[in-house]
């Protein structure tokens, strides 16, 4: 079965992947790096010149192309977005002092004018500190600075274009593929004419040609919006790591290993493995970006980062999807975690009395956890670490502890939760 089907089996091997794979940048992680604040441009672009010095990084023709092509139109973008937060901001403070005008006529309780203009202060203290910041990004956006060191990274590292009768022969293809639904690429069909919709397409040909000839893995990092097109579902919900077609397609034709992250998840992994500096301000900044992504992920996760136990409690499963979150040493007893889990960092968090039940957890961190009273059943936890964590039961785990003990109604020795979380939940201050 493994033999005939090893996409549904597909577990790289992590560490090797990261010392040997070739990196390849999305165009739109580029054109995000000017987006950023300084330091998260900074720090992401430490990380890509430290695996320039290790001859490990490299743009196919086609994403060097929409970098260059969409440069102009992102500088617009962003000058544009901050114009049109200076504007609410703005709004705001009127409706503000309006209000607080209103207060003179429908209650015997007025604000008198020292406070409004205590108020108007704290709000021209607020503008201020934004022009400032507006100023420094426009000024880094009209320098030239970036752009060129973008330019120095990928000297000698962008792959050549096809030639027209490759073009023509994707195109044909493209044009079944899309209609087959088989990535990457296929959404842009709906708002893309063609051949531009093809993009995404001729870049993975292009990676896939470079690595058969290279002989070596390959790590994708991309913001791609479109989301379903490169990155794999389950149950509707979008996770991290690539589409089984895609570690198919790769092993197929070049015969090497293939993995996926967003930008956000390649600076966390790439500090952790290159020991280099990146702060959680960068990611938390970085996560943003991929919010707009991850469009099935609850708005309310991609906010606890805080940690705050009050935030999750209670938080319903069909709200989405808990991905490259950091709740190291938190605070979430009783918390209502049914959901898809994936690449979440739990180390040490406080997890009694918490609810699993139906959960899909893949690839977290779970290392001493306590999970005491915690519910269970129906969860799936897959390449999963336990190392240290209280269980259920109160007793610790070990490489011999039987998980399906607690999350199989049906296994022979079952525990059964119902009267212990019950005794639990009116120990610990549970809602």
């Amino acid at each position: 079965m493994r033999d005939l089907f090893p996409e549904y089996y597909y577990e790289p091997d992590f560490p090797d992947l990261w010392d040997r794979a070739i990196f390849v940048f999305d165009a739109n992680v580029l054109l995000d790096l000017y987006r950023l604040s300084t330091s998260a441009s900074s720090e992401l672009l430490s990380i890509m010149e430290h695996l320039k010095t290790e001859d490990r990084i490299w743009l196919p023709h086609q994403f060097a192309d929409e970098y260059h092509r969409n440069l102009i139109s992102t500088r617009n973008e962003i000058s544009k977005e901050h114009n049109d937060k200076e504007k609410a901001l703005r709004e705001i403070r009127d409706e503000t002092l309006n209000k607080l005008e209103s207060f003179k006529t429908r209650s015997e309780f007025t604000v008198d004018e020292a406070q409004k203009s205590d108020v108007s202060e704290a709000f021209e203290g607020i503008m201020l500190d934004f022009s400032e910041f507006v100023q420094d990004h426009e000024n880094r956006l009209e320098s030239e600075n970036l752009k060129e060191k973008i330019a120095q990274l990928f000297a000698g590292n962008v792959g050549c274009p096809f030639r027209k009768e490759r073009l023509k022969e994707i195109y044909v293809e493209g044009k079944s593929r899309f209609n087959d639904g088989i990535p990457p690429g296929f959404k842009d069909k709906e708002d893309k004419p063609e051949p531009q919709c093809y993009g995404d397409l001729i870049a993975w040909f292009q990676i896939i040609e470079h690595a058969h000839k290279e002989q070596l893995p390959v790590i994708i990092v991309t913001n791609d919006r479109s989301g379903d097109d490169w990155f794999f579902k389950h149950n509707k919900q979008l996770l991290g790591g690539p589409r089984l077609e895609l570690v198919k397609e790769m092993r197929d034709k070049a015969d090497v290993d293939f993995y996926l992250y967003t930008t956000a998840g390649f600076m966390k992994y790439a500090s952790e493995h290159f020991q280099t500096k990146v702060s959680h301000e960068s990611i938390e900044e970085i996560s943003n970006l991929d919010a707009e992504f991850f469009v099935n992920v609850s708005k309310t996760f991609q906010e606890l980062l805080s940690k705050s136990r009050e935030e999750i409690l209670g938080l319903n499963a069909d709200e989405g999807v808990l991905y490259q979150q950091d709740f190291y040493k938190a605070d979430l007893r009783c918390a209502d975690m049914r959901q898809t889990l994936q690449e979440t960092d739990f180390y040490k968090a406080n997890l009694q009395g918490a609810d699993f039940r139906g959960a899909f957890v893949l690839k977290c961190n779970m290392s001493e956890t306590d999970l005491t009273g915690a519910l269970l059943r129906g969860a799936r936890f897959h390449s999963t670490e336990f190392s240290g964590s209280t269980l259920p039961d109160g007793t610790l785990y070990s490489d011999n502890s039987d998980l399906a003990r607690f999350t199989d109604p049906g296994h022979p020795a079952y525990w059964k939760t119902q009267n212990k979380v019950r005794i639990i939940r009116q120990i610990l201050p549970c809602d």
